[in-house]
C-alpha cells in the first residue's frame, strides 16, 4: 500500500496514527519485509476507518494474498503465519527504537485489528473507531494503481524455505540426538555427602568434594537413550511449530530409531551435530562440515580448508560464542528434502532451529541467493554470541548454493 495522504480536516489523531505508520515501516524491523509492512498498511488502514469485514481473515486473505473467495481458512494459515511475523516484527520495533512516537502500535493475539495506544499510557481517542470514508476512497485507489502486485504477493521466505517438505505427500521424520550423560553410582554420593543421598537429590543437586579426590571407573554410570540436549529441544519446538501450523504431519524419533529408510521415503530434519549419526553422515562431503582437532569440535570449509573453533568452549559446554551449519539438501538419489540443523554446542543447535523458522532471520541469511535458489542445496555457516547461556541473533558468515 502506498503511504496514506491526509485531506484537510481529518482529525490530529489520524495524522499522529499515520505518522508513526511510517516510522514503524521505514524502521529496521520492517524496512526489509514489505509484505509484512504492506500487511501492517492494510490491517492499520482498516482499523481506522472502522471496516470490520476487511479485518476478517478470509477478507485479508482474498485481498492481500490471492486466495479464493470461499478458501479454507482451516487448511490455508497464510494470514494467522503472516499477522504473527508482523507482531513480532513491532515487538522488536519498539524494543529497538529509540525516541518513542505519540502512538503506539498493536495487534493483540486473535485479532487482526490494530489497537493505538498513547504512550504515556491513555487509551485511544474514539475518534478511530468512527468510519472514515475518505480512508476508504483512498484505499481504493491505491489498490488500483498496485493491483496485480498486491495479488501476487509472494511466498514468505519460510513457506519457500519448507517448500519441499510440505509438499511432499509423506510425514516430515524429525531425528533427534540422544548424547550420552553420565551420572555416578549411589555408593559414591553417599561417600561425599556422609548420609545416603535421596533419588531427587541425585537429581538435582550437583556432586561437591575435595577436587583431589579419586572416582573409579565402575562408579561412573554411563546413561543412553533417556535424555535430549536444551538446544535440540527447543530447534525441536520451532520446527515442530512450522509444520504444525502448516498441518504437515511429521513424527520425531529418537536415538538410533530413525533407519536410513526413514530418510529415502520422506522429507528429514536432523536435529543436532555431533550427538546425531545422521547428520554427521549425509553432511560428511559437503563444502561446510563438522570437524575434530584433538578432541576440539569445529567447523572446516573443505573447499578453503578454513576453520573456525571455540576458543572460549570450556569442559562443560559453556561458550561465549558458537558456530553453526544449516543445510539443506536433496537427496542425491530420491531427491527427498533433508534439512541439518548442527550447531558445534546446544547454543548453535538452538540457534539453527530459530533461523529456518523466524522469517527475518532467514532473509538475511537468503540475500544475494540465486532466484532459482528454492531448487537447489545450500548451507548457511552462523555465528552466533552467546551471553549468559542465551544464544544471541546470529551473523551470517558463509552461504554456499550449488
Amino acid at each position: 500500500m502506498g503511504q496514506f495522504r491526509q485531506q484537510p480536516g481529518v482529525n490530529s489523531w489520524t495524522e499522529e496514527v499515520t505518522v508513526e505508520l511510517e516510522r514503524v515501516c521505514n524502521g529496521e524491523a520492517f524496512r526489509h519485509s514489505k509484505q509484512s509492512a504492506r500487511l501492517l498498511r492494510y490491517l492499520v488502514e482498516h482499523s481506522l476507518s472502522g471496516n470490520e469485514e476487511a479485518l476478517r481473515e478470509r477478507a485479508i486473505g482474498v485481498s492481500l494474498f490471492g486466495r479464493e473467495t470461499k478458501y479454507d481458512t482451516n487448511e490455508d494459515s497464510i494470514v494467522r503465519v503472516s499477522a504473527a511475523e508482523v507482531r513480532k516484527r513491532l515487538a522488536r520495533h519498539y524494543a529497538e527504537a529509540g525516541e518513542a512516537g505519540p502512538v503506539r502500535l498493536t495487534i493483540p493475539t486473535g485479532s487482526y485489528r490494530v489497537e493505538f495506544q498513547r504512550t504515556g499510557g491513555q487509551p485511544a481517542q474514539a475518534a478511530v473507531k468512527q468510519a472514515n470514508w475518505w480512508w476508504l476512497g483512498a484505499a481504493a485507489v491505491v489498490l488500483a494503481a498496485v493491483g496485480a502486485s498486491v495479488w501476487a504477493w509472494p511466498k514468505s521466505k519460510v513457506e519457500e524455505f519448507w517448500g519441499p517438505a510440505l509438499q511432499d505427500e509423506a510425514d516430515v521424520v524429525v531425528s533427534v540426538p540422544h548424547p550420552i550423560v553420565y551420572t555416578f553410582s549411589r555408593e559414591v554420593f553417599q561417600r561425599f555427602r556422609g548420609t545416603a543421598a535421596s533419588h531427587a537429590q541425585r537429581q538435582i543437586e550437583l556432586l561437591t568434594g575435595p577436587p583431589d579426590a579419586t572416582i573409579q571407573l565402575k562408579d561412573v554410570v554411563p546413561i543412553q537413550n533417556q535424555y535430549v540436549g536444551l538446544g535440540s529441544a527447543h530447534a525441536i519446538s520451532n520446527v515442530a511449530a512450522i509444520l504444525a501450523v502448516r498441518k504437515k504431519k511429521y513424527s520425531i524419533k529418537f536415538g538410533g530409531s530413525i533407519s536410513f529408510q526413514d530418510i529415502r521415503h520422506g522429507p528429514a530434519v536432523l536435529v543436532g551435530a555431533y550427538a546425531n549419526r545422521w547428520t554427521l553422515q549425509l553432511t560428511d562431503d559437503l563444502r561446510f562440515v563438522l570437524a575434530d582437532r584433538e578432541g576440539a569440535p569445529e567447523i572446516e570449509d573443505r573447499k578453503t580448508g578454513k576453520r573456525w573453533a571455540l576458543k572460549g568452549l570450556q569442559p562443560n559446554g559453556r561458550t561465549p560464542e558458537d558456530y553453526v551449519i544449516v543445510s539443506r539438501l536433496f537427496h542425491p538419489k530420491t531427491g527427498k528434502i533433508v534439512i541439518a540443523l548442527a550447531g558445534v554446542t546446544q547454543y548453535g543447535t538452538q540457534t539453527a532451529g530459530e533461523f529456518v523458522t523466524d522469517e527475518f532471520l532467514l532473509e538475511e541469511g537468503l540475500k544475494g541467493a540465486p532466484a532459482d535458489w528454492k531448487k537447489m542445496n545450500a548451507q548457511f555457516l552462523l555465528h552466533v554470541p552467546v551471553l549468559e547461556g542465551v544464544p544471541g541473533k546470529p551473523e551470517v558468515v558463509e552461504r554456499h548454493f550449488w
